[in-house]
Order: structure tokens, then C-alpha cells, then sequence
């Protein structure tokens, strides 16, 4: 985290005593934890099949918070200005982005290109992103209107809700090797390998 995102919990939020990175930074660590796990979930040949999983997973990820750095300048906003909701919004979804991606990750290997079809059950994590960026971009309008609320409680309410959604969705979706077309999708990625 501290080479991609830039937030180092030694530096900033043991040295520094930046509470806003520091909450960051347990998300992060926490999501991290959760995707590793998630794709140690299943029947595999080999201990590359979890490498190859969990890569999938923490590749999303990182982009993901790259691309709503991009939008937001999220971790500027943590590490200097020391923005709390700012890193309580962003650990709260680095975690609920961590449980999406989990479920993604998990499964029994069949083979490479079957596995990343299957990874797309983590499409939500999208929408997730997406909505984080909107929710950003207010709080920064907010900002230049000189409206300085921190609005902790909002953004633990935001961060709450994240979870809860990310919970529902791995729940209720079902996973994509019980939508009725897997079989035909599964059956064109076994002819293009003969």
C-alpha cells in the first residue's frame, strides 16, 4: 500500500499520527487479507492457482483505487490534508471492494480462462468504485464551498453501508457457475483450447 497508494502506516499513521491513514490503512490491510483468503477458497492443482487468483483480485483492486485516486486525489486528501471522512470513506471501501473481490476470487480452478470468466462475478466492485468517485466529488465541492463539516458520522454511515452492500451482494448473487448460460459460455472456452 505504501508503494501504489502511496500510505504507509509506519510513516504516516504511526510516525505522523495521521488518524486519517491510519483507518485507511486498516481497511486496506484488512481487504488485502480478504481477497488472499478468498482465493485460497476451493479445489485447486497447485499453489499457483491461488497466486494466479489472488493476483486477479489484487490487481483489481489497486487499479480500482488508482482510478478513484485519479478521479478524487483521494490519497493527497489523506496523507496531507489529514481529511478523517476522507479516510474513513476510502478504508471503508478498500475493505468492501476486499469482501466483493473475495468471493470473485473463490472457486474450484478449472483453467486459466475459465477461472477469469468466473473472477467477473467481482464486477460490482464497479459500481462500488463509482459510487465512492460520486461521493468524493461532493465531499470536495462541499470543501471549496467552504463548507469545512468533516462529516464524520456521515462518512461512517457511507463506510457502513459499503460493507453491508458488499455482504448483500456476495449473499444474494448468485455465483456465476450457477447462471443457466456458464454451461454454454464454459463450452466455447473449452473449444477455443482444442
Amino acid at each position: 500500500m505504501s508503494c501504489i497508494f502511496d500510505l504507509s502506516w509506519l510513516d504516516d499513521a504511526l510516525n505522523l499520527n495521521n488518524k486519517a491513514a491510519l483507518i485507511a490503512v486498516v481497511g486496506g490491510f484488512l481487504g488485502l487479507t480478504l481477497i488472499y483468503s478468498g482465493a485460497n477458497i476451493g479445489n485447486g492443482p497447485g499453489w499457483w492457482c491461488v497466486v494466479f487468483t489472488g493476483g486477479l483480485g489484487l490487481v483489481a483492486w489497486l487499479v480500482l483505487g488508482l482510478v478513484i485516486n485519479s478521479c478524487t486525489k483521494t490519497f493527497e486528501r489523506i496523507t496531507v490534508e489529514r481529511d478523517i471522512g476522507c479516510g474513513i470513506r476510502f478504508g471503508f471501501y478498500l475493505l468492501a471492494s476486499g469482501i466483493i473481490l473475495a468471493r470473485a476470487c473463490a472457486g474450484d480452478w478449472t483453467s486459466f480462462s475459465v477461472t477469469l470468466f468466473e473472477f467477473m462475478d467481482g464486477w460490482p466492485v464497479l459500481v462500488l468504485a463509482g459510487i465512492l468517485i460520486l461521493v468524493e466529488l461532493y465531499y470536495i465541492h462541499r470543501a471549496k464551498l467552504n463548507k469545512t463539516n468533516n462529516a464524520i458520522f456521515g462518512s461512517i454511515f457511507l463506510g457502513v453501508a459499503f460493507i453491508v452492500i458488499a455482504i448483500a451482494i456476495v449473499y444474494l448473487m448468485p455465483p456465476t457457475s450457477e447462471n443457466p448460460i456458464y454451461g454454454a459460455v464454459l463450452e466455447v472456452f473449452w473449444r477455443l483450447h482444442i
